[in-house]
């Protein structure tokens, strides 16, 4: 009965070592809501995030080029700084989609879903070891399907 705590605890530990030494390149990227609510607007927005070793820069765009029809494409690129130890990151992350948008009681309020893919990739530099990767991802942004069904059988 000991043995699994005693391994839980072992675990635990040699993980924790093994973190406390990385360095941290957390730069938040900003969220695409777009809210459109009809056909040739156009929503743009930009930011930027930082962290004491790195920051990034975020570019986000929506368009509605059809009726209850968006687009998005959002991008965002984050640089690690070289503080002389041999430690140096970087990255992006780009992603796009479609989806329905339909705005409901007298165009106060916006329902949305959009689904799209995105690719990401970041290289660094941890002790003088490069470790490099890239991947491709889906996304699905949705509310309940009852929802759904409710908002397009109202007029």
């Amino acid at each position: 009965m000991k043995r699994p705590f005693i391994y839980c605890a072992l675990a635990g530990t040699f993980i924790a070592l093994l973190t406390s030494c990385s360095h941290v390149y957390y730069a938040p990227s900003g969220q695409n809501v777009p809210l459109m609510k009809e056909q040739g607007e156009l929503q743009l927005s930009a930011g930027t995030a930082g962290s004491g070793e790195g920051g990034g820069a975020n570019v986000m765009a929506a368009y509605a080029p059809g009726k209850n029809i968006g687009v998005t494409l959002n991008s965002y690129i984050a640089t690690g700084s070289n503080d002389g130890s041999g430690a140096d990151g970087h990255g992006y992350i780009i992603e796009g989609g479609v989806g329905y948008f339909k705005p409901f009681a007298n165009d106060k309020l916006v329902f949305e879903t959009y689904a799209g893919l995105g690719v990401v990739a970041y290289a660094t530099t941890m002790l003088i070891i490069p470790v490099a990767m890239c991947s491709l991802y889906a996304l699905l942004y949705s509310l309940p399907l009852a929802f759904l069904l409710i908002m397009l059988i109202l007029p």
